[in-house]
């Protein structure tokens, strides 16, 4: 018995929705599902594979060229599967921390043409540039905050982490629409420097004598 495509939608939408699954997922990318849940349910037929297949890759994962490359051209030649992919996770690989400096520019602003993104996390400056010159991803997750940041345009740029020095360096980028998940303020760098005007002080008092 063959149930309406309706109602099927609405049965591969609740096991993409695993709550315990989302929930252990955050305050990471919202786009991910529970993906190993509709796997068995993906081969069943060419209707489910078809309603399945938005969920299943809504949320992906890259961490050096090769893996752009490969996407890029899977993009290019199944334009359902790029439109299907709403969140872009462009992580940093373990066996070579800065390897995604090397991404070549070009080549992921071509794949972000192919995109269709309401997100995407990043950690190199060079990324950050592509994503604002050539793609209007709604939401940009930095990993941190040592990017110089245009202010004419950070209203959709949100940082995981800052460590900053400098409070009102980081108050006049926030009045300009960034948002900072997490802040670490070092105060022993402030304590230092209020030393150095006491003694600043204290000198010329001495002098002044």
């Amino acid at each position: 018995m063959l149930l309406p495509e309706e109602l099927l939608h609405v049965v591969v939408g609740w096991i993409a929705s695993d709550t315990l699954f989302i929930e252990r997922q955050l305050p990471d990318l919202y786009w991910k599902y529970a993906a190993a849940k509709l796997l068995p349910l993906s081969v069943v037929n060419r209707q489910l594979r078809r309603i399945c297949l938005p969920f299943l890759f809504a949320h992906v994962e890259i961490k050096d060229e090769k893996d752009v490359e490969r996407l890029n051209d899977w993009c290019f030649f199944h334009q359902t599967f790029a439109m299907s992919i709403r969140s872009l996770n462009v992580r940093r690989s373990k066996q070579k921390p800065n390897n995604i400096e090397d991404i070549d520019s070009d080549m992921f602003s071509q794949l972000l043409h192919h995109l269709s993104l309401s997100q995407i996390k990043i950690y190199p400056s060079v990324a950050l540039l592509s994503v604002k010159n050539c793609h209007p991803v709604p939401t940009v997750i930095v990993a941190s905050f040592g990017t110089q940041f245009d202010e004419s345009d950070i209203s959709n740029i949100v940082v995981d982490w800052a460590k900053t020095y400098n409070v009102e360096t980081l108050d006049e980028y926030l009045a300009h629409g960034l948002q900072v998940r997490s802040v670490q303020v070092d105060c022993k760098w402030k304590y230092l420097k209020i030393q150095e005007n006491f003694l600043e002080i204290g000198k010329s008092m001495a002098f002044a004598k």
